[in-house]
């Protein structure tokens, strides 16, 4: 069995900056899924010229409050001392940038002007909506994610951490991997699923090759496994069932 010892007030410190941060990033997923599926009809109405409340918020709030708190876990593991993986993380913020400046405007365009826009225009209003935007925003997503993780791997807790801890991440976890199943069970999103399962794939390999050790010594790459593992693992199996 893993053992658990009392930990040093540097790792108690920055352990509860690290879940503090977590469970910000754990409720503007949650409100980034309510917002995409529970929305209010007031949000509904556009507020730049086609771009509704709901797509402003998700674009000018919800991923920034993210970035800022996943940027906060990045600082906690010093991972700002290496600087390929802080490129990564700079890198991964930018293509963030300007997948959403692609996709984000012109998916509201090709939802709601898609009979009034020429042809020839609208091969490109869904290009850079379903295809560039898509895979910048994904390439953003993989590196933000993966440099976080990287910076966990590369320094975990010198212990491991009590389950009365441990519960937190884990519950954080399984809320946003249900997140991730609601929002992508009943759309053709096996695109995003792919991204999910590669992403944790990633992770598992940086786990490896820091030998960091139990993931009980790794609260926010347990969070990382059970919500993207576990959310599109969830999301695998009802579509399978359905199909039934």
């Amino acid at each position: 069995m893993t053992k658990t010892c009392e930990m040093d007030p540097d790792d108690r410190k920055r352990l509860r900056g690290v879940l503090l941060y977590l469970c910000g990033i754990c409720i503007a997923c949650i409100l980034t899924g309510l917002n995409r599926k529970c929305a209010p009809g007031f949000l509904k109405v556009p507020l730049f010229d086609v771009m509704q409340i709901t797509d402003t918020l998700f674009m000018l709030v919800f991923t920034p409050v993210s970035l800022i708190f996943a940027w906060f876990i990045f600082q906690l593991y010093e991972g700002a001392r290496n600087k390929f993986n802080t490129i990564l993380f700079i890198m991964g913020v930018y293509f963030l940038g300007i997948g959403f400046g692609m996709h984000d405007p012109f998916n509201a365009l090709h939802m709601y002007k898609s009979r009034e826009i020429p042809p020839d225009i609208l091969r490109s209003v869904v290009y850079f909506d379903d295809m560039l935007g898509h895979d910048l925003f994904f390439i953003g997503f993989m590196l933000t994610t993966l440099s976080v993780a990287g910076a966990e791997a590369a320094r975990p807790y010198r212990s491991s951490l009590p389950w009365k801890i441990l519960i937190f991440p884990v519950l954080m976890g399984i809320t946003a991997g249900i997140v991730v199943w609601r929002n992508m069970v009943n759309e053709n999103t096996s695109g995003d699923i792919a991204v999910l399962l590669a992403t944790t794939f990633a992770a598992a390999i940086l786990h490896a090759v820091f030998k960091a050790g139990s993931i009980r010594r790794l609260p926010a790459l347990l969070v990382l496994y059970i919500a993207y593992g576990g959310g599109s693992l969830a999301t695998i199996l009802h579509w399978a069932f359905r199909r039934f």
